[in-house]
């Protein structure tokens, strides 16, 4: 009766370790980063491109996959905006929903 218990007790414990197994900020228990995460680096990632200084892009992710919206000047713009994001680690999939300005 003894043994029973304390095999009860192990398993309890060995639940209680595993459910409160927290991760680092911005990584998934899967191994995957989390959207937010994502968001950031897309983010800084376009910033740091000279072609993308000017135009308006707005990033948003959902389960790894990444949505472009906003303007931009050119067809050179749209494509190095998709580039750039699907560059970043733990993006599945860019959805370029771009729109080009018109003169």
């Amino acid at each position: 009766m003894r043994k029973r218990w304390m095999r009860v007790l192990f398993i309890l414990a060995i639940i209680m370790i595993v459910v409160s197994w927290r991760t680092p900020e911005g990584a998934m228990a899967c191994g995957g980063i989390d959207d937010a995460t994502i968001t950031n680096m897309v983010n800084a990632k376009l910033f740091e491109e000279d072609i993308l200084k000017g135009p308006s892009i707005s990033v948003q992710t959902y389960k790894g996959e990444v949505i472009l919206t906003g303007a931009v000047d050119n067809t050179e713009q749209k494509k190095k905006a998709e580039d750039v994001a699907q560059s970043v680690s733990g993006v599945v999939k860019v959805y370029n929903r771009l729109e080009i300005k018109k003169k």
